[in-house]
């Protein structure tokens, strides 16, 4: 029986490191630090009016 190990003590437990989330692309952390949106708003408008997509939904980029 060892002193230092208590397995029965939940606080020794090293902190958990987040696997998800956010990991921020070199573009992202670049208008970070000069001050701007890390994502920046979209302007584009379809004939519609409302938001013009960012890509084809779910479609194959070349269809035959």
């Amino acid at each position: 029986t060892l002193e230092g190990m208590s397995l029965d003590e939940p606080d020794e437990r090293p902190m958990s490191v987040s696997t998800h989330g956010s990991r921020g692309s070199r573009r992202e952390e670049w208008r970070k630090s000069k001050g701007m949106d890390p994502i920046p708003k979209r302007r584009g408008m379809n004939q519609q009016g409302g938001l013009a997509a960012r890509r084809k939904a779910g479609r194959p980029s070349r269809r035959r």
